[in-house]
């Protein structure tokens, strides 16, 4: 009798296969920026390649287990699955930087994995970098705030039960099931990072700097298209949009329901919201009354420069609205550190 159920090591193997097609596609999205800037079209190799061959492998391995029926994970089989489904992500989306021949592996490496995990560090000169790079950093930001798991586990519906989902960290299931939390996911990130590039547009900035700051700023990241990030617009109302693309990213989606369903009082009476917002506004004024008192200056306005640095440090993004860091109090470095912590 032919067995036409999935399970075990080879159940693995299966969403591994659907991971593969997934990355795949993934590295080629950045493609389309070669019909608007010619300069990168030399670099179109780097992401044809690794993307292509993902997605031939994804096939061949999804190909042998065609008519089966995947079972359920079982035991620890869900964290084996986003630890493997993690190495073979970093390891195959660093290729493209690999094969421009100007980053060791090393680098390459840190520069994938600080984009998937939002960290927003970075070893590359974004003066210099081919834009077609600079873009396919923001989607690694895209992709980690939205989470592996969620795109790999959206086109399997709900067969894993959301234990992978939650195997990655995640305890925010919106919908009663994992078909519906991931498309309401992804709903709210398309619609936050579009309103934030017609915010920045309005507010001065060309389309491809709109678009990356805004998925950088959703997504907590911090990857910039320019050296001194937002410093570099001097520009108070793309700063004021910055802030609350920041702190809509560093929101619990369950915030982003009841806001979508206009359950304001709740939302003002959550506790996330209440903490966050007692800490803003009691730290901001403490500051802003020591540096004043103290004779602090700086080319940009006080109250700007402090809510906008702690308002990044809380929400783990990064961005910086001054020229030098360096050159804030020491106590207000360690007012950011504190942040950084509870944000984290």
């Amino acid at each position: 009798m032919r067995d036409d159920k999935i399970n075990g090591f080879p159940l693995i193997v299966y969403y591994l296969g659907l991971f593969l097609l997934a990355v795949g596609l993934i590295i080629l999205i950045p493609l389309v920026t070669l019909f608007f800037y010619e300069e990168s079209r030399e670099y179109a190799y780097c992401f044809l390649i690794p993307g292509s061959l993902s997605i031939l492998f994804g096939y061949i391995v999804t190909f042998f287990f065609r008519g089966k029926k995947p079972m359920n994970l079982e035991n620890n089989q869900d964290a084996v699955l986003v630890v493997l489904i993690w190495i073979l992500a970093i390891l195959i989306s660093s290729i493209p930087f690999l094969l421009t021949f100007k980053m060791s592996l090393t680098q390459a490496i840190f520069e994938v994995t600080s984009g998937y995990t939002t960290t927003g560090l970075t070893v590359i000169d974004v003066s210099s970098c081919p834009k077609i790079f600079l873009f396919y950093r923001s989607l690694t930001l895209f992709v980690g705030g939205v989470g592996f798991v969620l795109i790999v586990t959206s086109a399997i519906s709900d067969k894993l039960r959301l234990n992978i989902y939650e195997a990655e960290g995640h305890n925010d299931k919106l919908l009663p099931n994992l078909a519906k939390s991931s498309r309401l996911i992804f709903l709210l990130y398309f619609g936050y990072i579009f309103l934030g590039t017609i915010l920045y547009l309005i507010c001065g900035m060309n389309f491809f700097d709109a678009l990356n700051h805004s998925i950088a700023a959703l997504s907590t990241g911090g990857f910039s298209t320019k050296v001194g990030n937002i410093y570099d617009f001097h520009s108070t109302s793309i700063e004021l949009v910055s802030m609350i693309l920041m702190l809509l990213g560093g929101t619990n989606f369950v915030i982003h329901i009841l806001l979508l369903k206009r359950k304001f009082k709740s939302v003002i009476l959550h506790s996330e919201t209440l903490f966050g917002f007692f800490l803003l506004i009691s730290f901001v004024s403490v500051a802003v009354t020591i540096m004043s008192l103290t004779g602090f200056e700086t080319d940009n306005n006080l109250f700007m420069v402090v809510s906008f640095q702690l308002i990044s440090a809380l929400t783990t993004t990064g961005f910086q609205n001054i020229a030098d860091i360096n050159i804030l109090p020491h106590f207000f470095i360690g007012m950011m550190i504190i942040f950084m912590l509870i944000g984290g």
